[in-house]
């Protein structure tokens, strides 16, 4: 843009400095004309004051007139190549300040779609966060029943196989329910472990404690 910007100054300069040629080359045609008008009107007077010059005067007046058809003509030609000149020059200031549009324009649409891409994203980062947050609470939700359910269970398992020995015997129970309370207390014992080995390596699978829970 500032490249831009210093070739649009140039050729307005450019421009200025023309258009200051030509108004001196017109002063100086014009101080010429009237120069040579000047030296045709005292010609005239002098082949009237002295017919015996009449042939040479009027050769002179000619050639002077000659002379100054000669200037008016490279004066047009100058004046129309000034012209010309400074008719490209606009339009090449008019190129110049088209491309200068064409250049903001697209930096604008560029900024736009950038704006856009960041705006999208955040979106998508937003919604991420959210789903992500919303899938830890249910496992944290998932966790928390499983523990309630371990502690239940583990507080029943404080009983010795022994305490349950003597509850039956107690009670007078046959030896397949002592079997099946025994075979109880190791599962709940097991269930207990696995809370243990869950606390030190991480989650312990729903599935597996289930399996335990019903054998």
């Amino acid at each position: 843009m500032l490249i831009t910007a210093l070739i649009v100054f140039n050729c307005r300069l450019t421009l200025q400095e023309e258009k200051e040629k030509r108004q001196k080359a017109d002063l100086l045609n014009k101080k010429n004309t009237g120069q040579s008008r000047k030296k045709e009107r005292q010609s005239i007077k002098n082949v009237e004051m002295n017919p015996k010059v009449e042939n040479t005067t009027r050769t002179q007046v000619m050639a002077l007139k000659t002379v100054r058809r000669n200037k008016v003509s490279d004066s047009d030609e100058k004046e129309k190549r000034l012209l010309y000149e400074n008719h490209m020059l606009k339009d090449e200031i008019a190129k110049l300040t088209l491309e200068l549009d064409t250049v903001k324009n697209q930096n604008q649409e560029k900024y736009f779609e950038d704006i856009m891409i960041v705006k999208e994203k955040n979106d998508h980062f937003q919604k991420t966060i959210t789903e992500t947050l919303f899938q830890h609470n249910a496992q944290l939700e998932v966790l928390r029943a499983e523990l309630t359910m371990l502690t239940l269970n583990w507080r029943i398992n404080n009983k010795t196989e022994e305490d349950w020995k003597q509850k039956v015997n107690h009670t007078g129970l046959d030896g397949l329910l002592l079997y099946r309370i025994m075979s109880i207390v190791r599962h709940q014992k097991e269930i207990y472990k696995l809370i243990s080995r869950k606390k030190k390596n991480g989650f312990v699978p729903r599935t597996k404690i289930n399996l335990i829970c019903l054998i």
